[in-house]
C-alpha cells in the first residue's frame, strides 16, 4: 500500500492449502488486504491490486463491503474511499452466490443521480444530492440478509484454491506486543 504507516513490518505470508482449510477468510486475503490501496485514486488502485487474481480481488472488495456497511451503514461505505469498489463487490456477490446482497448493492447504485463513480470527491456529489437516509432502508435490509458471509465467503475461495494460494512479502502492521500476563 502506498502511503502505509512508518512501523509496519515487511512480513512473509504464505496462503497454500492448509490456509484455505482453516475457517478464516481473513488470514487468506492478508496479501491482498494489506498491499491493495483505495485511498488515493482509481489507478494506484489498480497498480496495488495488479499482482492477485480477480478472484481474490472480488473476494477483498466482498470483505471490505461488509466491514464497511457492517460499520456505518451504506452511507459510510459510499461516502468513504472504501466506495471506489462497489463494482468489484457487485461482482463478487454474485460470483459467491450472494445475489441478495448484490441486488442491494445495485439497488443502492440506483439512488444516486448516476452511477457513484469511482473518484471520493464525484461519489461525494451523487451522495450529497440524495435524500437523507435514502440508503437507511438497503442498509437494513443488507443487516437482515448478510448472515454468516464468510461461510460463503470459503466456499468460494475452496472452489478454486489455486486462485488463492500466495507466497511473498507484504508490508503489514506490527505483531501486538504481549501485555505480560497469561489468561
Amino acid at each position: 500500500m502506498t502511503g502505509r504507516p512508518a512501523d509496519w513490518v515487511l512480513t512473509h505470508i504464505v496462503v497454500n492449502d492448509a490456509t484455505i482449510a482453516g475457517d478464516d477468510p481473513q488470514a487468506i486475503l492478508d496479501p491482498v488486504w494489506y498491499s491493495a490501496s483505495f485511498y488515493e485514486s482509481v489507478e494506484v488502485l489498480e497498480k496495488t491490486l495488479a499482482p492477485f487474481s480477480w478472484p481474490q480481488r472480488l473476494t477483498w472488495a466482498v470483505l471490505w463491503t461488509s466491514a464497511e456497511v457492517c460499520n456505518g451503514g451504506l452511507d459510510q461505505y459510499f461516502s468513504n474511499s472504501t466506495g471506489m469498489i462497489w463494482p468489484e463487490a457487485v461482482e463478487g456477490f454474485e460470483a459467491m452466490g450472494r445475489h441478495d446482497l448484490a441486488e442491494i448493492m445495485l439497488e443502492a447504485t440506483r439512488k444516486f443521480p448516476s452511477p457513484p463513480a469511482r473518484e471520493r470527491a464525484l461519489r461525494w456529489q451523487g451522495l450529497d444530492a440524495m435524500d437523507e437516509g435514502a440508503l437507511n432502508e438497503l442498509t437494513d435490509r443488507y443487516y437482515d440478509l448478510e448472515g454468516d458471509l464468510f461461510d460463503d465467503i470459503l466456499a468460494y475461495i475452496r472452489s478454486q484454491p489455486d486462485a488463492f494460494y500466495f507466497e511473498g512479502d507484504v508490508y503489514m502492521p506490527p505483531p501486538l506486543a504481549s501485555s505480560g500476563h497469561q489468561d
